[in-house]
Formats: C-alpha cells, sequence, structure tokens
C-alpha cells in the first residue's frame, strides 16, 4: 500500500507538471493573423536564422511582412530561406489587371528574366532599380519597339539567345539622358542592361552598385551596396 501511495504521488507530480507546461507553452495553431507555425525547435531555429541573417543585412524584413509573405505563399515561414524570403521581397507585388508594380523593399529588388510584360520589361527593371538606389532619379522612360519582329532568329554563337530584332530604351536620369538598343530576346530580359546601368550609376557618381546575385538561371536578386556587402550576402543564396 505505501509503495502503492508513493506511485501515485509521484504520477501525480507528474501531471501537475505537465500542466504547468502547458499553461506556460502557448498552443501552436494557424490563424488569420498569419502567425508561423512550428513543428519543432529545430525548425524555428531555421525560421529564426534565415530571418536573422536577412535583418542583419540592414534588410526592410518587419513582422507585417513575415505575416504578408506566410498569407499569400501559404507556406510555414520556418521552412523558408534566404533565398525564398529575398526573392518575396524582391519582386514585390504586381498588379495583373493594371500592369503596376509596387515594391516591397528599398533594398532588394528581384526579377524573373522571363517577362510577362515584354512591352514594359526594361520600364519595369528600372522601376525596381529606382525602388533601391536613392541616389538617382529617373524619368521619362521610353521603350521603341519599332524595329522589333515577330520571328525569332537564330544568331550565328549557338551560344547566344534568338533574337527578334533591336530594342532601343531611353530615360532621363538624375536630369541626364540616356539610351541603350538591346537585341530584344523574345520575352527575355537581355542582360546587356545591367552592364549599361553599372555606367549609369557610375557616371551619376553614386556612392555603391547594384550587384546582381543570382538565385537561378531565370531569377535575379539585386542589391544596391558595397562589394563587401555583397560578398557578404551572396553564400546565402540557395544555388536551385
Amino acid at each position: 500500500m505505501q509503495n502503492r501511495k508513493i506511485v501515485f504521488g509521484i504520477v501525480a507530480l507528474i501531471l501537475a507538471a505537465l500542466g504547468i507546461v502547458m499553461l506556460v507553452i502557448p498552443p501552436i495553431h494557424g490563424g488569420d493573423d498569419g502567425a508561423a507555425l512550428y513543428d519543432n525547435d529545430s525548425e524555428k531555429k531555421v525560421m529564426s536564422m534565415a530571418i536573422e541573417q536577412v535583418r542583419a543585412f540592414g534588410i526592410d524584413l518587419t513582422d507585417e511582412k513575415l505575416k504578408e509573405m506566410e498569407n499569400e505563399l501559404k507556406r510555414d515561414v520556418s521552412a523558408l530561406s534566404v533565398t525564398d524570403i529575398l526573392l518575396w521581397l524582391g519582386m514585390g507585388k504586381y498588379d495583373y489587371d493594371t500592369d503596376q508594380w509596387t515594391p516591397r523593399s528599398n533594398r532588394v529588388y528581384a526579377m524573373d528574366a522571363e517577362v510577362y510584360n515584354v512591352e514594359k520589361m526594361y520600364t519595369l527593371f528600372l522601376q525596381g532599380i529606382q525602388s533601391i538606389v536613392p541616389d538617382i532619379k529617373i524619368t521619362d522612360v521610353r521603350e521603341d519597339l519599332s524595329k522589333m519582329t515577330d520571328e525569332m532568329k537564330l544568331p550565328r554563337n549557338p551560344a547566344l539567345p534568338p533574337v527578334n530584332g533591336k530594342r532601343t530604351v531611353s530615360f532621363v536620369c538624375n536630369g541626364h539622358p540616356y539610351s541603350i538598343k538591346l537585341n530584344s530576346q523574345g520575352d527575355w530580359f537581355n542582360f546587356d542592361m545591367f552592364t549599361f546601368m553599372d555606367k549609369v550609376l557610375k557616371k551619376e557618381r553614386c556612392p555603391f552598385q547594384v550587384y546582381q546575385i543570382s538565385a537561378h538561371t531565370q531569377y535575379v536578386i539585386m542589391v544596391y551596396c558595397t562589394r563587401s556587402e555583397a560578398e557578404e550576402l551572396a553564400p546565402l543564396i540557395d544555388m536551385f
């Protein structure tokens, strides 16, 4: 009998302890507020590390944006990598009804090199650059499509993409006119525009550069920063 009392006493203590734990640890659930779901401590650490790495770089990742991201992607933010977060922030919001793009960040811009709005692909790109480069003001963007053709032709160099004529992009940056003629590559962005913008920023005496950090052959993440900062961020990007 004495042994039974001891056993019951031990069980009572265990149950009491469990009751206390259940009171201390809040229930894990998903709600309309987009609260993150954690299956275990390791997942929480993964999420925290990715968020901390993004925030440590000075990128504006607020709790409100985390909730919005989780609701929009319908994914637990604990499962997202640094690349996932930067792509979501950098891609901004695109309204397919009005063809209007709105940035989500003033530090990171990301784009899909296969562009939905072909007629305005470089206009949208310049909007993205403007959103992360506070040292410039871009106005009067024009895209001349009159030299583009319906037929795609293969260039002599098989390593180059097929082209369908030329496209001229002109704009004014800090009051200075700029223009470039690019091979039109259908709905694919011509990366020669990156090199051209490097020259524009240098001519405008911008203190930093826009670094292209590729996360995929199709997606590009861009940051306006120093070379050392870009080298610090690059290893965090998943090459998937």
